[in-house]
């Protein structure tokens, strides 16, 4: 079995093309052609973190893939990162395990962030350049990074509870050349911002429902286990469209099964992020409608970003 450590990944990353061959992961997931059983889940009180466990198969593929990832929120206070996991290749054929990608939960954050980007410009308006960030982790700088280079949005405006983090986080993007500033309080980041990317492990809602305003787009990255919310309800209630990058799990954890355990929405209310995607006629946005996006994260991302790097290494060694 071959191991490919961080640096290896770190230097065979082909952003764009992960990117796009996300969105055609998405709709192969949609279309029935990805097998892809419940996520395992381990919750942690003390200290607060997280263990998930994903994996799948592309029919067809010559390989099928397992992630285990975790988060532990108080990891940063120990100079550890807050998340950290791996991504195992096995051959469809054998069985047999051909790669361990040691990416220290690198491939997560990125996978789960170009799903933001390509969520965001799928769905917002066209119009739409500035983009307000609800958190200062890893998640935010990365979708900041990436909406800046991948898509039409130019400017950001970053809120965060901690006043040190949020400064700090700010700097680090204004010192590579981009265009951001720090809003202390968040009802002023919803009435500044065209487009809305959470990325918070919050377990109460912290965008309310008159706070947003016509025409803005909300993509919910955050609550990717049961329990975990940052949106009120009412938020899904009035959103013209609501999408999910599963409709499954969705209706199970996420932004989605709060509205849906309240009655507030349907199976049939929710769209799926790969029917939209493949969709024959062009998506036509209300330029005064509230849509919302709720990824709470599928092994396809995984197993599309892990036969990108394994196959980049492998043509290397």
């Amino acid at each position: 079995m071959q191991i490919i450590e961080r640096y290896q990944i770190e230097q065979a990353l082909d952003l764009p093309g992960i990117y796009h061959a996300l969105k055609q992961g998405f709709i192969d997931f949609s279309a029935g052609l990805v097998t892809v059983p419940p996520v395992g889940h381990l919750g942690f009180d003390n200290p607060p973190g997280d263990c998930h466990i994903k994996y799948g198969w592309i029919k067809g593929d010559p390989h099928f893939v397992i992630k285990i990832s975790s988060g532990f929120y108080d990891n940063p206070k120990q100079g550890l990162p807050s998340s950290t996991g791996m991504i195992l290749v096995f051959s469809a054929t054998t069985g047999v395990p051909v790669a361990l990608l040691n990416d220290e939960g690198l491939l997560t954050d990125i996978r789960t962030a170009l799903a933001g980007v390509l969520a965001t410009e799928t769905m917002s308006r066209p119009d739409s350049r500035i983009a307000g960030i609800v958190g200062t982790g890893i998640q935010a700088h990365l979708l900041i990074n990436y909406l800046a280079r991948l898509s039409r949005f130019d400017r950001f405006v970053v809120w965060g509870r901690n006043r040190e983090k949020l400064a700090r986080c700010v700097d680090n993007l204004q010192a590579k050349g981009l265009d951001v500033v720090a809003e202390p309080e968040l009802e002023q980041l919803c009435a500044d911002v065209d487009s809305i990317l959470t990325v918070t492990p919050s377990e109460i809602p912290l965008l309310k429902r008159g706070w947003i305003k016509p025409g803005t787009h909300i993509t919910a990255i955050g609550a990717d286990a049961e329990g975990k919310q940052e949106l009120d309800v009412e938020i899904l209630a009035a959103a013209e469209r609501v999408v999910a990058d599963s409709r499954s799990q969705g209706c199970h954890h996420g932004e989605i099964s709060h509205a849906y355990k309240a009655g507030i929405l349907t199976e049939n209310n929710i769209l799926e992020l790969g029917e939209l995607l493949n969709s024959e006629k062009s998506f036509v946005r209300n330029p005064e409608a509230i849509s919302v996006v709720d990824l709470t994260g599928v092994a396809v991302q995984d197993i599309v970003i892990a036969k990108s790097v394994y196959r980049a290494v492998s043509k290397t060694v």
